[in-house]
């Protein structure tokens, strides 16, 4: 298959294809601003220049003012334009709306100003400002702007033919041949010249349409994914093959990738791993004992912009070794990575709503309660027992209280989300940063390492992990809109006496 087959098919997937995540462009956040917990939505536009939608809902009563401000990555707070304050949504006593100008294509935060009885708070939510679609005219449109170019077109000539003919006759007489002759002539001549400047005129539009695609329409980023065996393990090697944004990679939970393989096409074998960068372009990572067989890979990365990506690649993996234990000389997996091999996906156990529990191992339990459609915004709740059918207690997992996955299962979606969102918290850490003045705006793309350095994980746990009041310790919720109807599974991990524990769930999603 060619790169420029590849390309091509590429650019015919960008309305599927969203940036951080595949196919689902919309960015949710539940958090604080200052003393108030807030949910987030917002919803990029799908052409820049455009209006993001943003909703805003504050669970707390003592709120006077909400306000809404985008910022560019490098551009910050002094070079945002005057915030735009939120209008409260009738009938509603808590949930506010605003529509902002997202103007250049790059890293955003959307500052949410919050003020009330309890003072003031700032939540920022990071958004990737980028086009994912072409806009298209409608056809009827066209079709009647055709026919006023050619009604304009015959009317020039009209009107030329007059102005070089009859208009420089006297009144009552008639043109003679050669008359005639001439204002054919340069009635003809006018008609070539108008046809070369629409000629002209649709080549600039070609051109202008094919750097849109190719520079300004988002498209998903390619890696390289070949498997080796190697001193008694299976390595992978990842490369990045597209490096228009070459900025340095800065670690997202103290890690600078988390990689996803799902086995395809039953979805039975499922890892989160994290990679080690060996070079700017290559990462690679121990394999766990996951089956042989075809695997989808999802790479998410933030660069130092504050603008998160979702690498993907396909990739064979052999049969799996029969020594995984780390010896000298060898790459050692990271103490963080887990994986689940279970059943197949299959479209005659997909729950239909309610509740629907999952087997973990050791006895734990996890059960999926709610039903969802799609386009409408809620919350992934999970809740986790024991063998005895007490409430588990969870621990932190990368400084989270859980990480879960999406997939659609023809991948059009993929989605890695925390109880805090869709967000990369990098991303909301460097921009915290450089509104501190304590990160660069000027960074250069062939750096290999980034200049800022993020806070730990030991210590953001604190923030990370600040839940609602009366929230149940084994109780675990996504802020999540699924973008589109299908069947879906998704994981959810969990860490409980130090092991990653993870919950795979087959959904249908009917549309809203």
């Amino acid at each position: 298959m060619s790169k420029r087959f590849l390309i091509v098919l590429a650019l015919a997937l960008c309305p599927l294809a969203a940036f951080a995540h595949i196919g689902s462009p919309n960015v949710f956040y539940q958090g604080y601003a200052g003393p108030y917990p807030v949910r987030v939505t917002v919803r990029p536009p799908p052409v820049i220049p455009g209006r993001a939608e943003i909703s805003v809902r504050v669970e707390s009563p003592a709120v006077r003012k909400v306000a809404a401000l985008p910022v560019v990555w490098n551009a910050g707070r002094k070079g945002a334009p005057p915030h735009d304050e939120a209008r409260l949504v009738r009938g509603e006593t808590n949930l506010y709306s605003a529509e902002l100008w997202l103007m250049v294509p790059a890293a955003h935060s959307v500052y949410v100003d919050v003020a009330g009885d309890l003072g003031t708070g700032t939540a920022i939510v990071p958004v990737n400002a980028i086009a994912t679609r072409r806009l298209g005219m409608d056809p009827i449109l066209g079709a009647v702007l055709a026919l006023l170019g050619a009604f304009l077109f015959f009317l020039l000539l009209t009107i030329v033919q007059a102005a070089v003919g009859e208009s420089v006759l006297p009144p009552g007489a008639t043109p003679v041949i050669n008359e005639r002759r001439h204002a054919a002539l340069i009635t003809a001549l006018t008609a070539v010249l108008l046809l070369v400047l629409i000629w002209g005129g649709r080549k600039w539009w070609e051109a202008e349409d094919a750097n849109f695609r190719n520079n300004r329409l988002y498209h998903p980023a390619f890696m390289k994914a070949e498997a080796r065996a190697e001193g008694g393990q299976r390595i992978l090697r990842l490369t990045r093959q597209d490096m228009r944004n070459a900025y340095p990679i800065v670690p997202d939970h103290g890690k600078v990738m988390h990689l996803f393989l799902v086995r395809e096409p039953g979805l039975d074998a499922f890892a989160h791993l994290h990679p080690v960068k060996l070079s700017k372009e290559v990462f690679e990572v121990p394999l766990p004992q996951l089956p042989a067989g075809k695997y989808r890979a999802y790479a998410d990365v933030t660069y130092e912009s504050g603008y998160a990506d979702t690498l993907t690649a396909e990739v064979e993996l052999p049969d799996p070794t029969t020594n995984t234990n780390a010896v000298e000389g060898r790459l050692a997996p990271d103490p963080d990575d887990s994986w689940q091999v279970g059943p197949a996906f299959k479209a005659g156990t997909v729950a239909a709503g309610g509740e629907e529990t999952t087997a973990l191992t050791h006895g734990y339990t996890m059960t999926w309660r709610g039903s969802l459609r799609s386009r409408t915004k809620s919350d992934l709740r999970f809740v986790v027992r024991d063998a005895a059918g007490e409430p588990a207690r969870l621990e932190p997992y990368m400084g989270m209280l859980a990480h879960a996955a999406v997939r659609r299962v023809d991948g059009a979606v993929f989605a890695h989300i925390h109880p805090a969102g869709t967000i990369s918290m990098a991303s909301q850490q460097l921009f915290a940063l450089r509104a501190e003045g304590k990160a660069p705006v000027n960074i250069s793309q062939q750096a290999d390492e980034p200049v800022c350095k993020l806070p730990s994980v030991a210590e953001s746990e604190a923030v990370w992990l600040k839940r609602s009041a009366g929230a149940a310790e084994n109780d675990v919720s996504f802020p999540y809109e699924f973008p589109q109807p299908g069947l879906y599974r998704i994981w959810v991990q969990v860490r409980i006496n130090g092991q990653v524990l993870t919950g795979a769930f087959d959904a249908l999603i009917t549309a809203s």
